[in-house]
């Protein structure tokens, strides 16, 4: 599934880049563990690594390097930065928000998914909000999978199926950030974004299985 799953990203990812209908001179990803080339090894606070086996064991060499996958992932294909080109010119890969929901669906005392998930918005846009004041301008944005068809969510059920209420929670995230967007965009005329629903991408590779 990992392999396919970074499949269905990165097809994500040419499209954003496609549909902004302009040459990028920068590519910034901000991300979750989905995302991460291997930072996470040099944040000494961190107490979550994916810097041993099995880790990498499809990457040269069989090295674990830090990503969170099995070889490279969807930030490894998107190029490197120039960071010299103005920022409104840029594009912003932004993959956030499944390690939030699944903390909070795991915590001893969690929040509901009908407060949680509209506050996650909250604090989304309030970070967009920040990259767009200083000059953001392009944002491809990838919403959150479907969570509960990971591996370490189907061992836990008897018949290894997905877990609804995570892919619930995951769908009802990227409403949010539709409706935000949405909002957003009627604020800030000139800004240009994509949103992926890989909810349901992720979903219809796990249906539809041999058509990948």
């Amino acid at each position: 599934m990992e392999k396919r799953f970074v499949f269905v990203v990165f097809s994500l990812a040419i499209g954003v880049v496609q549909s902004v209908n302009a040459e990028v001179p920068a590519i910034f990803v901000l991300g979750d563990s989905t995302s991460d080339v291997g930072t996470n090894n040099y944040l000494p606070q961190s107490t979550i690594k994916a810097n041993f086996p099995h880790h990498g064991v499809d990457f040269p060499f069989a090295i674990p390097t830090g990503r969170f996958s099995n070889g490279f992932n969807t930030a490894d294909y998107l190029g490197p930065l120039e960071t010299e080109k103005f920022l409104s010119k840029s594009l912003f890969f932004i993959s956030i928000g499944s390690n939030d929901i699944m903390n909070n669906y795991y915590s001893s005392n969690p929040i509901p998914k009908e407060y949680f998930i509209p506050k996650l918005g909250l604090v989304y846009k309030k970070h967009l909000r920040n990259l767009i004041s200083l000059g953001a301008r392009k944002f491809g944005i990838v919403s959150v999978p479907a969570l509960g068809c990971c591996p370490s969510q189907r061992i836990y059920q008897a018949n290894g199926e997905c877990l609804e209420e995570l892919n619930n929670q995951a769908r009802a995230f990227f409403s949010t950030m539709e409706l935000l967007l949405g909002n957003l965009r009627l604020e800030y005329k000139d800004i240009k974004y994509s949103l992926g629903n890989t909810v349901d991408m992720t979903l219809n590779v796990i249906d539809n299985a041999l058509a990948f």
